[in-house]
């Protein structure tokens, strides 16, 4: 039979030639075609369904294609289990992740684990698996001919923690706990959550199903998920995004604290010489305590920029115009620097150059690379941008006689210190438009 659930019309039986009709509403309505099978007696039958557009007036074909047939079994900790959902959704693409789906098959299995889908049309398929509290998805794809899908589901064990800041131990209530297995799942902080009355829900990305719960009053959080490799992403307001990688077994897991970090903000406003803001100037910062997470911005109207959540310093944020740079330390969290949420002012002059001069028993260097450690003057790494500052900065390398330097025509003024390898530092100040000379070669 065929159903239109968003019509007032009742069930109609498919005729014999296969064909159905039924007058609806202008709109968007789901045609559901409800077949019977061998499996899963007791039950209901499988599912399929189209999404058609009916505009006032006229007669809409909806086709259902007759597909292959797919059986299979599901076991729960190896052994069949009765009454489980399958959701078989037929996307348009390659694989899940951004394509609107197509046709969806729903079938349940009967006391022997069994389950049959009487027609799916050929394509790749996501199959979501439910039984009770216990949920999966499945990527498989089908082809032009009668295939068997077996399915295996894990019982659940449970993760509890309690939540903390990391600078005052404080509990940190409300914050989303979000569990996932698939590599392909989209980073916390790009989607959006609704948690809904349950207080719990699921979502799916890629190739792996995530489950989501926020922290209670005290910090504490619980999720029930199957044994296995896990990792833990939580966001809460004012904190940055943390994540952990946990090992579920077959029983509770032991307690944990997790301990998160507070974010900041930082408006910077872009000068010239004179104090007028400049629009359109680069900016590119780094954090210690985050050295993997290079920042990108660009000054807009007025000069100003926001830079938020930022770890606590100390950070180094370098201004690029084409004729101008500039400099800014900035260091966050308790024990002074620049406070969150006040705007501070760098100024760009003509950028200095920087000349470090190598060890005589540095070995012979491949021109365009960086063998050296630089830091600002509040220890801020730059290694991790020394591609872009060779972009940037005009970064290269110069053999002069049997000695090698590395020289920075165009950074801005500032205070760094400079090292070879392991051998300690050397403070070096660079001044607008003069040449500074540093020799790791002497003492």
């Amino acid at each position: 039979m065929v159903v239109v659930p968003t019509s007032d019309e009742q069930p109609v039986e498919v005729r014999e030639d296969g064909t159905f009709s039924v007058r609806v509403k202008p709109g968007r309505h789901r045609v559901e075609w409800h077949r019977s099978h061998e499996y899963g007696e007791g039950g209901p039958p499988s599912v399929e369904s189209k999404t058609v557009m009916v505009a006032s007036g006229d007669t809409v074909r909806v086709d259902f294609a007759e597909g292959v047939r797919v059986t299979g079994e599901v076991l729960l900790d190896g052994e069949p289990i009765g009454d489980v959902k399958l959701v078989w959704t037929m996307w348009e693409g390659q694989r899940p992740g951004g394509n609107l789906p197509g046709g969806v098959s729903v079938a349940r299995t009967g006391p022997e684990g069994k389950y049959e889908i009487p027609a799916v049309p050929p394509g790749s398929y996501s199959v979501r698996l439910r039984h009770g509290d216990v949920e999966s998805v499945f990527e498989r794809l089908v082809g032009d001919e009668e295939a068997t899908f077996d399915f295996t589901l894990e019982s659940e064990s449970t993760i509890q923690g309690t939540l903390l800041a990391s600078d005052s131990g404080e509990v940190v209530s409300d914050a989303r706990v979000v569990a996932f297995r698939s590599e392909k799942s989209m980073p916390l902080s790009e989607r959006v959550w609704d948690l809904g009355a349950a207080g719990r829900v699921r979502t799916t990305q890629g190739s792996g199903t995530q489950f989501l719960t926020r922290s209670d009053a005290d910090g504490s959080f619980s999720l029930p998920l199957t044994a296995g490799a896990w990792q833990l992403a939580v966001h809460a307001d004012g904190f940055r995004e943390k994540r952990k990688d946990v090992l579920v077994g077959d029983s509770t897991t032991q307690p944990f604290d997790l301990f998160l970090d507070r974010s900041h903000d930082l408006l910077v406003k872009a000068r010239d010489s004179f104090g007028r803001g400049i629009a359109g100037v680069a900016v590119l910062g780094i954090c210690s305590s985050a050295p993997t997470e290079i920042r990108r911005s660009l000054t807009q109207e007025g000069g100003l920029v926001s830079l938020s959540d930022l770890a606590a310093g100390p950070c180094a944020f370098f201004f690029h115009s084409r004729n101008e740079a500039g400099l800014l330390s900035w260091r966050g969290g308790r024990g002074g620097g620049i406070e969150t949420g006040e705007v501070v002012s760098v100024f760009l002059s003509p950028p200095g150059e920087l000349r470090v001069i190598l060890p005589q028993e540095a070995p012979a260097v491949a021109r365009g690379s960086i063998p050296i450690r630089v830091f600002t003057d509040d220890g801020v790494s730059l290694s991790p941008l020394y591609r872009i500052l060779q972009r940037q900065m005009g970064a290269r390398v110069e053999q002069r006689g049997d000695r090698y330097e590395v020289v920075f025509p165009r950074i801005p003024a500032g205070n760094y210190r400079v090292a070879w390898l392991n051998d300690s530092a050397k403070e070096v100040t660079v001044v607008s438009a003069q040449a500074s000379v540093v020799d790791l070669g002497t003492q």
